[in-house]
């Protein structure tokens, strides 16, 4: 959603990354993309050689993506920070609000019984809304280990 906190006073270099931004954002969502990282739009404004791929211009590029939200000219809903989350609890209005919830989360596991299995791992949380689709449609497991994943955790994965 669009909304308006704040005056513009972005000068015409800003302009334009503001408008590759909102382009990038129409494009991914054509892809089926609904929920994008600052990071991911890092990324894609680096890959379409806008901008420079170091940590003073992500800062930069944050601080931009920030603004152009406050401004009204960026979506509040579609730029996402997974790295900072709330654990809510369910509730349910009544006994048959459950049953609904309970029926729609029903699943069989389709690998049960499989000699093996897939596991997608991705280093970074910005491509989890890019492989999320595919993987949920196969009910395949998703691991972002950010980084540099520990040996022991690699072991076990591989056990």
């Amino acid at each position: 959603m669009l909304e308006k906190y704040r005056e513009s006073d972005f000068y015409a270099p800003l302009r334009k990354i503001i408008e590759s931004i909102k382009l990038i954002l129409i494009d991914l969502k054509k892809q089926g993309i609904e929920n994008i990282t600052v990071r991911q739009i890092f990324y894609q404004l680096v890959s379409k050689n806008i901008i420079k791929n170091n940590k003073k211009t992500y800062l930069q590029i944050s601080t931009i993506i920030s603004k152009g939200r406050y401004i009204g000219e960026l979506d509040w809903d579609t730029i996402v920070d997974n790295s900072k989350f709330l654990d809510t609890p369910n509730f349910f209005e009544d006994i048959n609000d459950l049953l609904k919830a309970a029926l729609y989360s029903y699943k069989l596991d389709k690998w049960k019984g499989q000699e093996k299995y897939i596991e997608v791992w991705v280093e970074k949380d910005a491509l989890r809304s890019v492989v999320k689709p595919i993987i949920d449609k196969y009910d395949v497991t998703l691991c972002i280990p950010g980084g540099r994943e520990s040996t022991s955790n690699v072991y076990k994965a591989f056990q």
